[in-house]
């Protein structure tokens, strides 16, 4: 073994390590950051559950809910929000065409 290897050994066998002793905190953590979290969706005006249920019938489901669903990978050339600006890419793109073809 080299020195290279060496130093790759060394440095995955201390991130086991560390990842050994700190994943128990790890849950603590978790359960420290949960009240933020059930206080912040109050605030919401989408109802989540609606977003959430099956939709049967395409078009018509669509059209009672008046809500399409697009589905993206996030990735700079398909679907990206950079510092705060309105969503951009080719995905926005073409739906925002698809709304205006109506």
């Amino acid at each position: 073994m080299n020195a290279y290897s060496l130093s790759r050994l060394f440095i995955a066998w201390l991130t086991c390590l560390a990842t050994l002793l700190f994943a128990p905190l790890l849950p603590a953590v978790e359960a420290e950051k949960a009240p933020l979290a059930a206080a912040e969706d109050n605030t919401l005006s989408i109802h989540i559950d609606d977003m959430l249920r099956p939709w049967r019938g395409d078009l018509p489901g669509m059209i009672d809910r008046r809500t399409i669903r697009v589905l993206t990978t996030y990735s700079k050339t398909f679907f990206f929000i950079d510092k705060g600006t309105p969503a951009r890419g080719d995905a926005r793109h073409f739906y925002r065409a698809g709304k205006r073809a109506e």
